[in-house]
């Protein structure tokens, strides 16, 4: 089957979505969300958003248990700022947002910082997951 190149965009919060592209096998759970892999056991991991024309179209799809709180955020790259700047900010996959400090988008200044934030976000959900929280 052919692969369906769609654009997966967490609700803005005052910024552009972001453009993550993914194939009709992840939109329709039958690979793994994060790694694209088709082989192995896969478990529900949330939905992701396509825009359809009028607005946003969801889709269940799955990822590795392994995968799964990995595959909740991602780093993507802003538009540059009125100084030129291109900050990072994350994607919370599991409610299609961007991740923010209230009601504020979390800037980042390079992609490493994203990524050292995403880690500590990460290992905050696991001791949540193993408290039963």
């Amino acid at each position: 089957m052919a692969e369906l190149a769609a654009l997966a965009q967490p609700q803005p919060i005052g910024l552009p979505p972001a453009n993550l592209t993914l194939t009709d096998a992840q939109l329709h759970g039958r690979a793994c969300v994060h790694c694209g892999d088709t082989d192995g056991r896969l478990v529900p991991a949330g939905h992701r958003y396509t825009p359809d024309g009028r607005g946003r179209l969801g889709w269940a799809v799955a990822a590795h248990p392994e995968h799964l709180i990995a595959a909740r955020y991602e780093a993507a790259q802003l538009p540059p700022d009125e100084h030129g700047r291109r900050p990072w900010a994350i994607i919370n996959h599991q409610n299609a947002a961007w991740e923010t400090d209230g009601e504020v988008v979390r800037r980042f200044p390079t992609h490493h910082s994203a990524e050292t934030f995403m880690a500590l976000m990460r290992y905050e959900d696991a001791a949540r997951a193993v408290a039963g929280r």
